[in-house]
């Protein structure tokens, strides 16, 4: 029997708690008219790597970037990728001990046109190639997964002569960046993947729109990591639909997205849906019918957590009058309401692009809010990165620190610190130069284990046997290193 749960909800005005500690914190960064803040991932250290695009490394572009915060959000360094086009990281992974890769979409090709692209870096977000991945038309990167053996899944969109409309693209990389498998569904309506997450050793979900008897309807398929297509199916329980965004929990899938307004061209109101491990579908949620809203990211910590972003222009629940405003909202597994909304709105435009668990089990956020610092009366041109930490026990900051520079620190190097020795028993020697600049330690959870200023010698010899991370933070620069305690 299919199963209803439809809430109306009236007010989503997020409730602040007191944050102490690092437990929450909520950023804005920006060095120009043009800065957008799309992925993140959080580091055994639980310092956090962000990527997105922005204007300020060129006068003519913008340049895909990475740029890494400590765990309290507070930037250490940024470094840029690109050529002359525009360059847009979508998607940031980290692979312990060896570096990053930054999946993306760019037109700094030879006639223009967009690809997608795929940059690997080293620990310290230094570039160590650039490949891209497309075809005669224009490519769009919407979503991207790490797998097992190092290989990247890249999922999005294509469009151009020699598609129907908009058709569905798919790229599977090994661990060098080199193809192995390309994909293009295409139906005579739009078809444009949006999302995807793996849901065994062996497959994937792949999420968004397909055409399906003359609509374009939300769809999800499931995929195995060489490509073969186990099942698809269109869920549509109210209209025509769109799916954003898609998780797996407890061999469940969630899916959310939005059911079209049927009084309002193109618009869309909040609705998610719950499917079985093989595609059926088995209940949903949707929002209220009297403003146009979409979810369009998602994470879920358990079965009470399951925390889900969206963006709206309800003139009754958004703090500004222009554009969209962004919330995130909290819900149960079994798709109940949740009692946490979450405002992180700035006075334009404001989405959030992904959200992650952490380290601690609190939940980081990473969008653009269109605060406009650079002087502009039109907020829509403004545009920051936002950088939001719900804590474990959703703890929220109810107002954003003044937006840093993005840039500020783009001269600054993470420096690998020599310590000795390495494997250690119980005391490491410190170089003369890191002397009194304040250290943490920290344990592979990302908890501190030792904290103070850095003397000529650091006692470990109380720490169990394992795996560490010392960072040390002096004026312009920071070192890091892993120590091994046996």
């Amino acid at each position: 029997m299919e199963i209803l749960r439809n809430i109306i909800i009236f007010c989503f005005v997020a409730v602040s708690v007191s944050a102490q500690g690092q437990n929450a914190f909520y950023k804005k960064y920006a060095s120009s008219v043009f800065d957008s803040g799309n992925g993140v991932v959080q580091l055994p250290d639980s310092s956090y790597a962000i990527t997105g695009s922005s204007g300020a490394f060129d006068a003519y572009s913008s340049q895909a970037y990475l740029m890494f915060t400590d765990k309290g959000g507070n930037q250490l360094l940024t470094k840029s990728y690109g050529g002359d086009g525009d360059d847009i990281g979508v998607r940031v992974m980290h692979i312990p001990n060896e570096g990053f890769f930054i999946a993306g979409y760019t037109n700094s090709t030879i006639g223009g046109d967009y690809d997608f692209v795929l940059y690997k870096t080293d620990e310290q977000g230094n570039l160590l190639w650039e490949k891209h991945y497309g075809t005669e038309n224009w490519e769009k990167l919407n979503d991207a997964i790490l797998l097992p053996d190092g290989g990247v899944v890249l999922v999005g969109q294509t469009e151009g002569l020699t598609t129907q409309l908009i058709d569905i693209f798919m790229v599977r990389t090994d661990a060098m960046g080199d193809t192995l498998w390309t994909k293009t569904l295409a139906t005579p309506e739009n078809d444009i993947a949006y999302a995807l997450d793996t849901i065994s050793a062996n497959a994937f979900i792949l999420a968004g729109d397909h055409g399906n008897n003359g609509a374009s309807v939300g769809m999800l398929a499931k995929y195995d990591f060489d490509g073969n297509q186990e099942w698809m199916q269109f869920y549509e329980q109210q209209g025509q639909s769109t799916i954003r965004t898609v998780k797996i929990f407890d061999n469940w899938i969630y899916a959310f997205g939005g059911i079209a307004i049927e009084e309002e061209d193109g618009g869309f109101y909040k609705w998610g849906i719950e499917v079985r491990a093989d595609g059926q579908y088995n209940g949903y949620w949707s929002g209220s019918q009297m403003a146009s809203s979409l979810f369009n990211a998602m994470v879920i910590r358990d079965a009470s957590s399951m925390f889900i972003g969206y963006y709206a222009d309800a003139e009754d629940v958004n703090p500004y009058e222009s554009g969209n405003d962004a919330f995130v909202m909290k819900f149960f597994t079994d798709l109940y309401y949740n009692d946490l909304s979450v405002n992180l709105s700035g006075k334009g435009e404001d989405i959030i692009n992904q959200m992650i668990v952490t380290l601690d089990s609190g939940i980081v956020v990473v969008g653009t809010s269109s605060q406009s610092s650079f002087g502009s009366t039109d907020y829509y041109l403004g545009s920051e990165i936002m950088l939001a930490k719900i804590g474990p026990d959703d703890e929220v900051a109810s107002t954003p620190t003044t937006a840093e520079d993005l840039v500020a620190i783009d001269e600054e190097s993470v420096l690998r610190l020599p310590i000795f020795p390495n494997p250690t028993k119980d005391m490491v020697y410190l170089p003369e130069e890191v002397l009194s600049y304040p250290f943490e330690l920290t344990d592979f959870q990302g908890k501190v284990v030792l904290q103070g200023n850095v003397e000529s010698t650091l006692n470990t010899g109380e720490l169990e046997a394992g795996i560490y991370f010392l960072n040390v933070f002096g004026k312009d620069q920071v070192w890091k290193t892993k120590l091994i305690k046996q």
